[in-house]
């Protein structure tokens, strides 16, 4: 039974061959017809086996495509003079003073020069320079006291920081968003973000911005419908050896995090206007096979440059017992502030490892969703003349302290500048990082090699399933002959000495 209904089924079967291999009226064909079916069965085996592993292995694509809405998120962003404190705020026994009167002494440098309410570029530098001054100069003028100067202010409580910072009515002469005055609660005093490197920085939050919707969306590109920051730098009160240039640090942000990413933003130089067009971005991505490696990380909205700073922190409160940006830290740790000499070679040796490579502690993925913004800026000189009287009157109005005498064609271009951030487009660019082959793909894949080689088809399945299902049943209905039927049969057969008789009558 069971020969006859493979047969059966090899007699309608779709699979191309299995017909042949019984059907064919010579030996040397059928062998030929069976060894045609191995093979295609060989290698429809081996295609699958590569198939499986190139979708275990998850591969992936990058596509990008362009998005126009009606209205789009404007930025935070986020201000910060490169001057981080005003040098005439401290006062001269305070441990910040200290470093400075170091390097002045290393350096023979008298700091009454820096008393001076004139420019330093018309300063008579006779006497001066008829000084001996060491010729091993190294790093610590440029680098080593700004950096110490900076682990000193770090430990600065945030109201030391607001009484040696800039004040903002100073830095920020003028701030209007779309032709309105800013409003007091998107950007002042009380909007602020502290930064290592910077210090206080002020942040614009378009949410809190009066006629724009609660989600902070707008509606109009153009430089019509953004912020324009008029801010004076006060040269006056840069500090020295720490200070070397003037200027601002402009950021968009979609969102402030812990640390501030100076890379996302632009410096832009005193003496100009600088129109700043918004481009906006999005990334998504998917974490990958490797459990161990992701590609992202599903739960974390952390960018990588945050994730490897705070790894830093804790690399150098691990090796120094302190920490160099306190205060990002002073209320999680019974840990202080890293201060002294000792420290800071310390903390030298500890970054040295991420020179070379990033220490195997650290693992910092990409978020699998991040928005951010593309600063594209351009520069003109700014003011020109006929604009100079408008400039007196602001500078009036909002330094009422300062003595105009001063400000000739160079002090203004040297302290002022106008900035405009606006959106460039009511588009923006969407990359996807997805699976480049996923199970459809792989069932697809797997039918056009079975086609190819067999002419296997759904059908086919379907007549395998028959096929079982006939073994079975008849199986099933195979009769086993029971002990009394024997014994019947044996009585009913016919014996020799009956056939004997049978034959004489």
């Amino acid at each position: 039974m069971v020969k006859e209904a493979i047969a059966e089924y090899m007699d309608y079967a779709t699979i191309h061959g299995l017909g042949r291999t019984k059907n064919s009226p010579f030996a040397a064909l059928k062998i030929l017809w069976v060894l045609a079916v191995c093979g295609s069965l060989g290698i429809i085996t081996w295609q699958v086996v590569i198939l499986h592993r190139k979708y275990d292995s998850r591969p992936v694509s990058t596509t990008m495509e362009m998005k126009i809405v009606k209205q789009m998120k404007f930025p935070k962003i986020v201000i910060c003079n490169t001057n981080m404190l005003d040098y005439h705020r401290f006062p001269s026994s305070h441990p910040l003073e200290s470093l400075l009167n170091e390097a002045a002494n290393k350096y023979k440098i008298d700091t009454s020069i820096y008393n001076s309410n004139y420019s330093l570029f018309t300063y008579n530098y006779t006497n001066f320079d008829n000084v001996t001054v060491p010729t091993d100069f190294d790093a610590d003028i440029m680098i080593n006291t700004a950096e110490k100067f900076k682990m000193q202010l770090s430990n600065l409580s945030e109201v030391e920081l607001k009484n040696f910072s800039q004040p903002y009515n100073r830095f920020v002469l003028s701030c209007s968003f779309a032709g309105k005055s800013c409003s007091p609660s998107a950007i002042e005093s009380n909007s602020t973000f502290r930064t290592y490197d910077y210090g206080q920085c002020f942040v614009f939050d378009p949410k809190e911005q009066d006629g724009i919707s609660p989600s902070g969306e707008v509606s109009s590109s153009g430089q019509r419908y953004g912020l324009e920051l008029l801010l004076n730098i006060d040269q006056l009160q840069s500090v020295p050896f720490v200070t070397s240039e003037s200027g601002v640090l402009i950021c968009p942000l979609y969102d402030v995090g812990k640390y501030l990413d100076a890379n996302a933003g632009v410096f832009v130089p005193t003496g100009f206007q600088a129109d700043i067009a918004v481009s906006k971005s999005e990334t998504e991505r998917v974490p990958g096979k490797n459990i161990e490696n992701p590609m992202c990380d599903v739960n974390s909205f952390t960018s990588v440059h945050d994730c490897l700073l705070e790894c830093r922190q804790e690399n150098i409160a691990r090796r120094c017992g302190c920490y160099q940006q306190f205060f990002l830290f002073h209320n999680e740790t019974d840990k202080g502030a890293c201060l002294s000499e000792e420290d800071y070679k310390c903390i030298l040796k500890a970054l040295d490892e991420f020179t070379n490579s990033t220490p195997s502690g650290c693992k910092c993925n990409n978020p699998c969703r991040e928005e951010f913004y593309t600063p594209d800026v351009t520069l003109i000189t700014w003011p020109n003349e006929k604009f100079l009287p408008i400039l007196r009157r602001i500078i009036t109005a909002k330094l009422p302290d300062e003595n105009l005498d001063r400000f000739d064609r160079n002090t203004i271009r040297d302290n002022f500048l106008l900035v405009r951030i606006y959106l460039k487009t009511l588009s923006y660019e969407v990359i996807k990082v997805s699976y480049a082959y996923e199970i459809v793909n792989l069932l697809s894949d797997i039918g056009g090699q079975l086609g190819l080689w067999a002419g296997f088809s759904v059908l086919s399945i379907l007549e395998i399933v028959e096929l079982v299902f006939l073994l079975v049943t008849k199986r099933d209905n195979k009769t086993v002959p029971e002990e009394g039927d024997g014994n019947m049969n044996k009585e009913n057969e016919p014996t020799e000495q009956n056939l004997t008789l049978s034959t004489n009558n």
